[in-house]
């Protein structure tokens, strides 16, 4: 007994991996990006004193009316 999917069974098989193939990649970038960068962050030589200052880019002045 062969286990044969008709027209109907492909389509609907070739749409639910159309739609679970991008969320998986999604995810497992949303996941995976974090973690390489953390790994990768480990091995560099980076101390408090290394940071920069934090810059304050307002353009506006407010003011009280």
């Amino acid at each position: 007994m062969k286990n044969k999917m008709g027209p109907i069974e492909k389509n609907e098989m070739i749409h639910a991996y159309s739609m679970l193939v991008p969320t998986v990649l999604i995810v497992l970038l949303i996941v995976l990006f974090p973690l390489f960068a953390s790994f990768w962050i480990s091995f560099k030589d980076v101390s408090i004193s290394d940071l920069r200052k934090a810059e304050i880019k307002v353009t506006e002045k407010f003011s009280k009316k």
